[in-house]
């Protein structure tokens, strides 16, 4: 072995270290039932809710969590902020409550209806939606005071909402249930999908989504033309996929149903849901909701009050000068800038200070393709109007 190679092989070792260091970290919720949402007004501000009427509340990024009087003993299922101190969360018997204090103060709404709710959506502080059983769906364009029924065409279970603009938005449900309305929800279309009961349903931009749930095994299909066309992508799992978010169009977190309490339930993609990695949990817990604030900032909630916070891997990944995180480092196929607000311009270079590959990225494209690259050391150079800072990185 030669003195670059002994080189090369020293950074790698260094680097996987810090990659494959502990990026979800345990929690203490000081609640102990089982937690079935979680949602982030900021990425200090959050709320987790679930059985029994729990509702516990953070304002520092989940260091410190706060039980709060929900004032309803029902089990709540969603949860959502419709801005930075408005917060609505939904349950059974068609419960709705809300908060115009973070999560401080809660009080009753009426839904005008029996039927459980799971899932609950706004797009700003007036208008939103909840979704349930029996094919319900709800609309709402004065903050929750009132709630008009919204024909669904369908009798099925409902799970998840998730709108993309005021009027654009999809519900997705059991027996192969996603609807779609660009109207508000004033007409809802079914769109045909793949065999599954489809337990959660996100999009990061008018046209590419993905929903997830089971039927024989994990059920997880996307489409790239707001859901014109759903396929079904391959899976290497069993259990239901109980929740899942992306936070770019590559990189996505999924929590999946299991029958006994233990450290399997993450799941992880860096291609968009084409392939999906266990990621063990540092502590055993049956995840239940999974929430990403950004790429760097994510939550997972689950059995006995149990809250995992993710944080992208710091150490050599991280340019404290701008607050930008570069991972995995090293890596095989993608990277991830973390903590993206403004358009950045990314450089290549290899180990001779030649320019290998120049980008621009953004907050809703912080990745880039590395696959062409040969392995090697690299820095990456990254630069905004103000301020330019070096990573050194492997590619293997």
């Amino acid at each position: 072995m030669n003195l670059k190679q002994l080189i090369y092989k020293i950074a790698l070792l260094i680097c996987a270290g810090t990659a494959n260091a502990q990026t979800w970290t345990a929690q203490v919720s000081n609640v102990t039932a089982d937690l079935k949402g979680v949602y982030f007004g900021t990425t200090q501000d959050g709320v987790a809710v679930g059985l029994n009427g729990t509702i516990t509340k953070t304002v520092d990024g989940g260091a410190t969590w706060t039980p709060q009087f929900s004032g309803v003993t029902v089990n709540l299922f969603g949860v959502h902020y419709s801005s930075a101190q408005r917060v609505y969360a939904v349950g059974v018997g068609g419960t709705i409550i809300a908060s115009i204090d973070g999560g401080v103060q809660w009080t009753v709404k009426n839904s005008g209806t029996t039927n459980i709710l799971y899932d609950v959506f706004f797009v700003s502080q007036t208008t939103g939606w909840a979704v349930g059983e029996n094919g319900t769906i709800l609309h709402t364009m004065n903050a929750g005071n009132n709630w008009i029924a919204q024909t669904s065409g369908t009798s099925e279970i409902l799970n998840s909402v998730f709108f993309i603009s005021p009027t654009e938005g999809w519900v997705a449900g059991n027996d192969n249930t996603i609807l779609h309305t660009t109207d508000m929800g004033m007409t809802w279309t079914a769109q045909s999908a793949p065999y599954g009961s489809y337990r959660d349903i996100r999009f990061i931009s008018a046209t590419k989504g993905w929903a997830c749930g089971g039927g024989s095994g994990t059920t997880i299909v996307t489409t790239d033309d707001g859901g014109q066309t759903w396929t079904q992508l391959p899976y290497g799992f069993t259990p239901y996929m109980m929740a899942i978010h992306f936070a770019s169009p590559l990189v996505g977190w999924g929590t999946v149903a299991t029958s006994i309490v233990n450290y399997n339930t993450l799941r992880n993609s860096t291609d968009g849901g084409l392939s999906w990695t266990q990621v063990n949990t540092p502590i055993p817990m049956s995840g239940e909701d999974i929430f990403f604030m950004n790429a760097s900032n994510g939550w997972l909630v689950g059995s006995e009050g149990k809250i995992l916070k993710y944080s992208a891997p710091v150490g050599l990944n991280e340019i404290s000068e701008m607050g930008i995180s570069v991972y995995p480092n090293p890596s095989t196929q993608y990277v991830i800038f973390g903590n993206v607000t403004d358009p950045l311009l990314v450089e290549i270079k290899n180990e001779l200070g030649q320019p290998v590959f120049i980008k621009k990225i953004s907050a809703s494209e912080p990745q880039l393709d590395i696959r062409s690259l040969p392995n090697g050391f690299y820095l990456i150079r990254i630069s905004d109007e103000d301020l330019t800072a070096t990573i050194k990185f492997v590619k293997q």
